[in-house]
């Protein structure tokens, strides 16, 4: 058989399913491919657990799979909040961290010309990636 790998961006809820199927497989001594033909031939459930959340993937009926992507939409949205409060608060704790630091060196104008030259590439580099 040959294989292939493929690199996509997915969003971190997306990748939290992933490897927790893949991990999930990896118990179980099959891979991930075998482990969802599995499922899709015995028409069982497979339980995966994630960050307190569980997800069940089974083969239904479409109610069942519009419930199913509503809840995968909760719980998407659910990990989106949280890693925006972290986020929130790691930003508060640099910011704390820096009004309790020492007195630093003043910037030069040499500085100034070199942070809007890294702002003016990244937000370049950020407008051709959705392009």
């Amino acid at each position: 058989m040959i294989t292939s790998t493929i690199t996509i961006e997915v969003d971190e809820a997306t990748a939290q399913v992933a490897r927790a199927l893949m991990a999930k497989a990896q118990c179980l001594g099959k891979s991930t491919r075998d482990l969802i033909l599995e499922m899709k031939t015995t028409g069982q459930g497979l339980l995966l657990g994630f960050d307190g959340a569980e997800v069940v993937f089974t083969e239904t009926a479409p109610r069942a799979v519009a419930a199913s992507a509503m809840a995968a939409s909760a719980i998407s949205e659910r990990l989106r909040a949280e890693a925006r409060q972290t986020e929130q608060a790691k930003l508060r704790q640099l910011l704390v961290d820096g009004l309790n630091s020492e007195a630093g060196e003043p910037l030069t104008q040499a500085d100034w010309e070199a942070m809007k030259e890294e702002v003016t590439r990244r937000a370049a580099k950020r407008a051709g990636s959705r392009q």
